[in-house]
């Protein structure tokens, strides 16, 4: 069935119809970034010139496109007649026809006539450290720039660590998303300081704590192929260290205060061991605990019951938060009530 419609009308449809559909044809052009620039280049004489610059290619941009656009005349100035671009794996001084360095990624003897060179650089370049070299002729006053640029990459996402607090030289795993399933191509940083990178996929990390962080709250960051994440704060607690005692030898069930620094302040969470030539390693309770003092029951030897002349000297081995404390300790398991030390000073367990 035929429609009659006054043209003018037509013709407004077929246009609206038209240019909607070329709204939906033509995505809009994904964002990019500029990894590395160099110039303006600037020809002192109509002499053959060099210039060099240093770039860097961060591991995950040679995933995506990336590419080198050299652009002729700049700021009012005439362009070059003749240029050639080398990548090379250091920077260069000079740069000849007869002593070509490097890799030739475009030449134009005929650059005046064009307003710039585009080069498709996947493929020619790994990640890592090289010099982009631009030999080139033309007028005095001559000049160029260039530009390597690649699509935006996502940065990675922090969302979690385990453990927290965590120790120096402890192993935590951080979740996430938009990290490198490659290991190497991860870098885990705490207050500046790089942590070793264990094992890697999109959405974990396993590192460890380098063993120089300080203790307290550490900003924690992961750059994933070249791209840093935002911060997550991560607490690093001290190595528990044992100092002394308020008692120099206890009886069994006896209540002696150990002394020393970063014991986790949760009962459950430490162990005290005294142990005995005379009956090998022997548990005692852990009543209270706080981040300078345990309070500990002395334990009984088993199979004996109140011993008048026991007088056993006991190394004492601390364990707080899954982490042995350091430091040297004795204390004597004694058939009296024990006897006051001046071996350390600690936290009064009374506060």
């Amino acid at each position: 069935m035929l429609l009659r419609v006054p043209g003018r009308l037509l013709f407004a449809a077929i246009f609206i119809i038209g240019f909607s559909s070329g709204l939906t044809r033509y995505p809009a052009e994904a964002q990019t970034v500029t990894v590395a620039k160099g110039g303006p280049f600037v020809l002192p004489n109509n002499k053959e010139q060099c210039f060099t610059s240093p770039i860097k290619i961060e591991p995950g941009q040679v995933n995506v496109p990336l590419k080198l656009t050299l652009v002729n005349g700049v700021d009012n100035r005439p362009g070059l007649t003749w240029v050639r671009v080398f990548l090379t794996n250091a920077q260069v001084s000079s740069l000849t026809s007869q002593g070509v360095l490097g890799t030739l990624l475009a030449q134009s003897n005929n650059f005046a006539a064009q307003r710039q060179i585009t080069v498709d650089l996947n493929g020619k370049v790994n990640s890592g450290q090289y010099a982009i070299a631009v030999q080139c002729g033309g007028p005095a006053g001559a000049a160029c720039y260039w530009a390597i640029t690649c699509a935006q990459v996502v940065g990675p996402t922090v969302v979690g660590v385990r453990p927290d607090p965590a120790m120096p030289g402890e192993t935590v795993t951080i979740t996430g998303s938009g990290f490198d399933g490659n290991p190497q191509n991860n870098v885990v940083m705490l207050d500046g300081k790089t942590a070793r990178v264990m094992s890697a996929t999109k959405t974990s990390i396993t590192a460890r704590v380098p063993e120089a962080t300080q203790s307290g709250s550490c900003k924690l960051q992961v750059k994933s192929s070249g791209v840093l994440s935002s911060t997550l704060m991560l607490n690093v607690r001290g190595m528990p260290q044992v100092t002394g005692a308020d008692m120099g030898g206890v009886g069994p069930h006896g209540v002696v205060h150990i002394y020393g620094k970063n014991f986790v302040p949760d009962a459950g969470s430490n162990s005290v061991t005294f142990n005995s030539p005379n009956s090998g390693p022997m548990s005692a309770t852990v009543e209270s605990a706080k981040p300078g003092c345990l309070t500990v029951v002395a334990p009984q030897p088993a199979g004996m019951g109140f011993y008048p002349g026991l007088n056993w000297p006991c190394s004492i081995s601390v364990v707080s938060g899954g982490v042995k404390a350091q430091g040297d300790l004795t204390i004597n398991l004694t058939g009296t009530n024990g006897w006051p030390s001046n071996t350390g000073q600690g936290e009064n367990p009374a506060n």
